[in-house]
């Protein structure tokens, strides 16, 4: 039996979102106080009662692009210890993680943009100015990870190819969506977001097959991972924490315009992917 392929979810594809601020500087003495304490608060708030300490570490471009085809060059920053407030609730993994900087907000529990946007925007709110009264914004970043899935039998007669989720498209390889054995794909771009601003966009796509659920049923998984970021310069006006979340409302339309690039109609239909290209 071959089943069609599916959405990880009832109503969407996400597993996974996180969005994160980071900054161009490390908080010490009362500036950090002041984060932990505004935290605290935020976090009892919204009832997130475990806590856990974190070191972050952040991936950040070290010098633009030279222009002449080499990529940027980058470098790994440990943004220090700080800490995670996470929901007690285990139906409801979400929480959000401080270091000296960097902010970041996450939650498996995705359904649609307007709940998550409600829980960031409460921790922006609550705990940003703490950050931007003392140090700017280097750049902002959304992530999100999308799982399909589709279930076989032993037998690998008339198996579909991956193309039933992925199309071939500028960002995608044609070899990669008319084959059935697994393949990995993975592109990056820069791209103006305004006329002081670029955007960094990366786009993974995994295929996996595997035995989870019984030995003579095949699971077949395809994973997506996008990461949209909008870089800096961020003027004072732009630390407000009304307008770092706009933009993430912007990075958000972004990536379901780079997704709805890469999925066939029938999947879009199948997540209820609408995409606003005014907004792009």
């Amino acid at each position: 039996m071959v089943e069609d392929f599916v959405p990880a979810h009832a109503a969407h594809s996400i597993d996974h979102v996180s969005a994160s601020v980071a900054f161009n500087g490390y908080l010490s003495g009362t500036d950090w106080l002041q984060v932990l304490l505004a935290a605290e608060s935020c976090a009892r708030e919204l009832d997130l009662p475990i806590y856990a300490d974190a070191i972050g570490a952040q991936v950040i471009p070290d010098s633009p692009s030279p222009g002449d085809g080499r990529p940027a060059a980058f470098n790994m920053s440990v943004s220090g210890i700080g800490g995670t407030f996470r929901s007690a609730d285990e139906s409801i993994p979400q929480g959000f993680q401080f270091t000296r900087s960097e902010l970041r907000v996450e939650t498996s529990a995705y359904v649609r943009w307007q709940g998550f946007a409600e829980f960031l925007n409460q921790i922006l709110t609550s705990v940003l100015p703490g950050y931007v009264d003392h140090i700017p914004i280097g750049q902002i970043r959304l992530e999100y990870r999308d799982r399909y899935i589709q279930r076989v039998g032993l037998e690998r007669a008339n198996l579909p190819a991956w193309g039933q989720v992925i199309k071939a498209s500028s960002f995608m390889p044609v070899f990669g969506t008319n084959r059935i054995e697994p393949w990995h794909s993975h592109v990056g771009w820069f791209e103006a977001h305004d006329e002081d601003r670029r955007r960094l966009v990366n786009l993974n796509v995994d295929t996996n097959e595997n035995f989870q659920y019984s030995p003579t049923e095949l699971e077949r998984t395809i994973f997506v991972h996008s990461l949209v970021g909008l870089q800096g310069p961020f003027t004072r006006e732009h630390t407000r924490s009304e307008l770092v979340s706009k933009e993430f409302f912007l990075l958000h339309e972004r990536s379901k315009s780079v997704l709805s690039s890469i999925l066939t109609e029938s999947m879009q239909k199948s997540i209820s992917l609408r995409v606003d290209e005014k907004l792009i």
